[in-house]
């Protein structure tokens, strides 16, 4: 999948990820929606190999991506939902204040999220993208193509042995394994506070009675097939 912001896509992309909300007094997301919509242009009929990182794999054929390792990247869905809530990407309105209310939310889609729905709670978003994973993932492998699945988690704790298993499929891979030490988003934050953060799950602090609510509404099918315990 391309990164949207480093412009290897389209050059255009750069300048659309730097406009946020504008100054409009009667629609402060007047901007939003329409870098929204600029952005979506871009992607729009791209193949599968040069889709937003985001996206549903719904792909009708995974055929771009031949000869290339198609690596999928899951979160834990306590975690992911809680980053979403306080990080909301790409949203065209506001935001609720509370954690409470967002597992409500009516969160619009854009074009490129891949789905035919409107719109979606953030829980049903983040299963029906799963779900589409789990399709393309059946079929690739049908067609003999290469498929790995790393979990953000692992990322954090175990990054040596997630690079020792995908390092086998990719094209030069480096000889000696470097792990990465600070976010490239948060300077201040180094990979010992992310140990910590995610190892010992300190986010359910910040989830509190929350959490039941998630457990009732997600799908323990779904998320056991990438080893998640719910």
């Amino acid at each position: 999948m391309a990164r949207e912001i480093d412009g290897s896509i389209d050059q255009r992309l750069k300048f659309w990820n730097r406009i946020g909300r504008g100054t409009c007094k009667l629609d402060p997301y007047f901007h939003i929606r329409m870098r929204e919509r600029s952005i979506d242009r871009i992607f729009a009929g791209r193949g599968a190999d040069h889709a937003w990182k985001h996206t549903a794999t719904r792909f009708e054929r995974p055929d771009s991506l031949q000869g290339t390792l198609i690596l999928f990247c899951v979160r834990n869905p306590y975690s992911w939902v809680l980053s979403l809530f306080k990080n909301p990407y790409h949203l065209i309105s506001s935001c609720p204040n509370r954690l409470e209310d967002f597992l409500d939310f009516d969160w619009r889609l854009v074009g490129r999220d891949n789905l035919p729905y409107r719109s979606l709670t953030p829980l049903q978003l983040y299963e029906e993208k799963l779900k589409s994973y789990l399709a393309l993932m059946e079929r690739a492998e049908e067609e003999g193509f290469t498929v790995k699945v790393v979990r953000f988690e692992d990322i954090i704790l175990r990054q040596d042995n997630v690079y020792d298993d995908i390092a086998p499929h990719l094209k030069d891979p480096a000889r000696t394994f470097v792990p990465l030490d600070a976010s490239t988003k948060a300077k201040h934050k180094n990979i010992d506070f992310y140990k910590n953060y995610y190892g010992n799950e300190l986010w359910r602090e910040e989830m509190g009675s929350v959490m039941p609510q998630i457990k009732r509404r997600i799908s323990k099918e779904i998320f056991g097939t990438f080893s998640y315990q719910l």
